[in-house]
């Protein structure tokens, strides 16, 4: 009979739709007649048409459920252990791309970022820094580069010791951080030489 749900359409949380059940209890969910059954009779789910349901629930990484992975029918039906097999192999394979694919935006995330202060790196600021100033070039708007380097750096370091001078920096750069819009960039671009790229500024606006 096709999705009952059209694409793009939204039910709300807690509307009793039985994918619910299985998202909430993190396990499988085999119901074989929902329009029986007290806890499911008035589903969405069951007024459309589908009265029995077999789902499991999709997760992030870290065990988070976000969603179901199911099958419905518009009979009643009690799906056999061949069923339940198919669906937790789906499952499993669904779950191994998402975890897949987190590992590698973190990887990604750890080329951008310096570990230490958060800001992106020398590398992305060449990539993400030139698309920036050739953006503000092809549409006309004024943007400013601010060169940071903190005073004393070596000294800090000589005299404190190296962990120190990171603590230092952890510091000055989550205030800098702190200080700028979502559109800014903060790059690290030597050991204590910072840049930020200020799009839609002028230099008053920048000072």
């Amino acid at each position: 009979a096709g999705n009952i749900f059209a694409q793009g359409e939204t039910v709300e949380r807690d509307a009793g739709v039985l994918c619910e059940q299985a998202i909430d209890s993190g396990k499988m969910l085999v119901v074989p007649n929902a329009a029986e059954d007290t806890t499911f009779s008035d589903s969405p789910t069951v007024r459309r048409g589908m009265v029995s349901y077999l789902g499991l629930p999709l997760v992030w990484p870290d065990g988070r459920a976000f969603g179901s992975i199911c099958v419905m029918d518009s009979q009643a039906n009690r799906y056999s252990a061949r069923f339940e097999r198919l669906i937790t192999q789906f499952q499993e394979i669904i779950n191994l791309h998402l975890a897949l694919l987190f590992q590698q935006h973190e990887l990604k995330e750890r080329t951008r970022r310096d570990a230490l202060t958060g800001a992106c790196t020398r590398r992305e600021f060449f990539e993400t820094g030139r698309a920036e100033l050739k953006r503000a070039r092809r549409y006309g708007h004024p943007i400013c580069v601010l060169l940071l380097e903190f005073d004393h750096f070596k000294h800090i370091n000589d005299q404190y010791g190296h962990a120190a001078g990171d603590q230092v920096l952890k510091v000055l750069s989550r205030r800098v951080m702190d200080s700028l819009r979502s559109s800014d960039r903060y790059y690290r671009f030597g050991e204590e030489e910072f840049v930020i790229i200020l799009p839609h500024s002028e230099i008053a606006d920048a000072l």
